[in-house]
């Protein structure tokens, strides 16, 4: 945007250096538009060097509240037909472990393999699922998976398929474990709200050739963007927990995102924004929480 300092005389001459001189009012007419925004953006330069969120604030407008009420309507109509929301078919009791999927996007239909992948399932060892009364919980990294710089948060070292659990202390189970705790609050966290959990134990990571697990949970998966005649660019999110077996979706919970790539607070709308569906309210743990 324009540098707050920016008196009337400047704003003044931006007009003035827009519309040209010496013009017909036809010229003026054809001209003035294109005029003003050079105008615009040549001052915006002298007089803060127009950083890159300011110029784009004056070459793309931003959504009004009338644009949004707009777009939350045709979202509304839109979500109705997509039946969105929780939809729990069966829940499934005493569940030892289960699978974590990668969060993916599926631009060609969920039936198909996905387009975008997060790589791998879960970080920390799974910790957030084991506390719930899991024996264990599995995880599949993909070729090209990267460990994260930051903490080093992640029990796996490289592709291949995990199973993490809450095992007795030794030195050699909990080396990873205890080298991550250092750096990871969170780890730290959830070991002191489970103080009798964690008291002679830790979590373990074990690699594996074969999954065990006959159920899968994916925290976070989107569908196929869907444009709606305003333009605006619908995506749906959501969270499921699939029957490997017979790949069908036992539960899925669904939210929509409404995006508008015409103005620069793209996110203007959306339905069901808490598309997270808690997996042990479907697979019910063996042990309980």
């Amino acid at each position: 945007m324009l540098d707050s300092s920016a008196t009337p005389l400047m704003m003044n001459f931006i007009v003035h250096l827009g519309a040209g001189f010496n013009m017909s009012e036809m010229q003026r007419t054809r001209r003035g538009l294109a005029g003003s925004l050079l105008g615009a953006i040549a001052l915006c330069f002298m007089l803060s060097g127009c950083s890159s969120a300011g110029l784009v604030s004056i070459l793309v407008p931003t959504a009004s509240a009338e644009d949004r009420r707009i777009a939350q309507q045709q979202l509304d109509e839109f979500c109705k037909e997509l039946n969105v929301g929780t939809h729990i078919d069966k829940r499934i009791p005493d569940v030892e472990g289960f699978e974590v999927l990668a969060n993916a996007t599926y631009d060609n239909g969920r039936d198909e393999p996905y387009t975008d992948s997060a790589l791998d399932g879960c970080s920390l060892g799974c910790i957030y699922y084991l506390v719930k009364g899991y024996a264990y919980v599995e995880n599949h990294v993909e070729e090209g998976w990267k460990s994260s710089a930051i903490g080093k948060k992640d029990f796996h070292t490289g592709p291949g398929k995990y199973r993490h659990a809450i095992v007795p202390r030794t030195p050699e189970a909990c080396a990873v474990h205890d080298r991550i705790i250092r750096t990871s609050q969170t780890l730290r966290g959830y070991v002191n709200d489970y103080p009798e959990l964690f008291k002679d134990s830790c979590i373990g990571i074990e690699k594996v050739s074969a999954f065990q697990s006959r159920y899968a949970y994916q925290m976070h998966f989107r569908d196929q963007a869907v444009q709606l005649p305003s333009g605006l660019v619908a995506r749906p999110t959501g969270t499921r927990v699939i029957d490997k077996i017979t790949g069908e979706e036992i539960a899925v919970k669904l939210g929509v995102a409404g995006y508008n790539t015409r103005v620069t607070n793209q996110y203007v709308a959306a339905c069901n924004q808490n598309f997270a569906l808690d997996v042990a309210e479907v697979l019910l743990p063996l042990a309980g929480e």
